[in-house]
């Protein structure tokens, strides 16, 4: 397996991870791949008592500038180790390209772009 089909792998995994972290009960997960990007869309809802404190910072989170290093040590930062809180998804918001947030209620809709 190619470095970036783990990298990508891992994004979809922390992103899962994340949704039945703030209460999902029904999450779709869709990873489209195509020639010059990865695209990551999550249609889930959530606990809305994980609003404010997870949810409602998701966009900021995933939105912060891309950071080249944490490409280099993104395997070694998230590990193997349970879920516990959003911190795992502040690493993988320094491998990604753009993110888009949408919330409606206790929906949540996410859609993920990563550059090859």
């Amino acid at each position: 397996m190619k470095k970036s089909e783990k990298k990508i792998l891992k994004i979809v995994d922390v992103l899962n991870s994340y949704c039945v972290f703030v209460g999902a009960t029904d999450t779709t997960l869709n990873l489209k791949q195509e020639p010059k990007r990865d695209i990551i869309t999550i249609d889930s809802d959530f606990d809305l008592n994980k609003l404010d404190k997870y949810v409602s910072k998701l966009d900021y989170i995933l939105n912060q500038p891309k950071d080249p290093t944490m490409e280099q040590m993104f395997g070694n930062l998230i590990g193997n180790t349970e879920f516990q809180d959003d911190n795992d998804v502040y690493v993988i918001a320094s491998l990604i390209d753009t993110a888009k947030v949408d919330i409606d209620g206790n929906k949540l809709h996410v859609v993920i772009t990563v550059e090859k």
